[in-house]
C-alpha cells in the first residue's frame, strides 16, 4: 500500500506553475495539497487501486484537494452564477492522469500502481543487484 501511495503521489507531482496561486488560496504548500488529498482519499476507505481511481470525479478530486472546480460569481446585482474556477484546468489534468493510470493498469492486468512498480522492479536493475 505504501509503494502504491507514493507512486500515485509522484504521478500527480506536476503543475508547479499553479503552486503560488494554490498556496495563496489554501494556505498550504503545493506538495502538501497533493499529500493531504491522497491521505483524505485513503481515509475515506479507498484502496487507491485501479478501480477506485476510475471512480474519482473531477468534483470529488477538487474536494479532496480542497481546490474548488467552480466558483460563484456575481454577474449582476443579486444575481450569482457558477463559473469554472481558475484552477479547473489543473484539476482536470490531475483527473485525466488518474483516469489514464487506471485504464493502463487494467489493460495490463494490474490491480494498482504499486503492484506494477513492484512487478517491474523485480525485472529491472534491482533484481540483478546492479
Amino acid at each position: 500500500a505504501e509503494v502504491n501511495f507514493f507512486a500515485l503521489l509522484h504521478c500527480l507531482d506536476f503543475g508547479s506553475g499553479w503552486s503560488a496561486q494554490l498556496e495563496q488560496k489554501t494556505g498550504r504548500p503545493f506538495d502538501e495539497i497533493l499529500l493531504f488529498g491522497l491521505i483524505g482519499l485513503h481515509l475515506e476507505g479507498s484502496k487507491l487501486d485501479a478501480e477506485a481511481l476510475a471512480q474519482i470525479s473531477p468534483f470529488n478530486l477538487g474536494v479532496l484537494l480542497q481546490v474548488p472546480i467552480s466558483q460563484e460569481v456575481e454577474v449582476a446585482p443579486a444575481i450569482r452564477q457558477d463559473r469554472d474556477a481558475e484552477e479547473k484546468p489543473l484539476l482536470m489534468m490531475f483527473h485525466r492522469t488518474l483516469q489514464d493510470i487506471s485504464r493502463k493498469l487494467r489493460e495490463r492486468g494490474f490491480a494498482s500502481l504499486g503492484q506494477l512498480v513492484l512487478a517491474e522492479s523485480s525485472h529491472g536493475f534491482g533484481a540483478s543487484g546492479e
